[in-house]
């Protein structure tokens, strides 16, 4: 079973959303979980190159899915958005900002 977690974001800083990222990457890693990282990117401009490298980084492997919208599509169109091109099995909607620990997918 694949779990794809969803972060749909609005001017999120970028440090941010990599630290929730890592925090989920963490957690499955530790519990045998697999994941995939949806993010769609629903702000006015995009990540620079260098900003959207380090997000990669956090993920630790983790397969990941990036995708600049270029509007403001809201929270809910966002992530049907993004659920509509998932392969998973469950699909997992978070905030930005949303930090798990290690038990969160034990």
């Amino acid at each position: 079973m694949v779990i794809q977690v969803q972060f749909v974001l609005y001017n999120t800083p970028i440090d941010a959303i990599r630290k929730s990222v890592s925090s989920f990457c963490n957690s499955a890693a530790q519990n045998g979980i697999d994941i995939e990282i949806a993010i769609g990117n629903a702000s006015k401009d995009d990540y620079c190159p260098e900003e959207r490298e380090a997000l990669l980084e956090a993920t630790q492997d983790t397969p990941i899915k990036y995708t600049f919208f270029n509007k403001n599509t809201g929270y809910g169109q966002g992530h049907n958005l993004l659920a509509r091109e998932s392969k998973s099995d469950l699909l997992l909607f978070c905030n930005p900002d949303l930090i798990v620990g290690a038990p969160f997918f034990h």
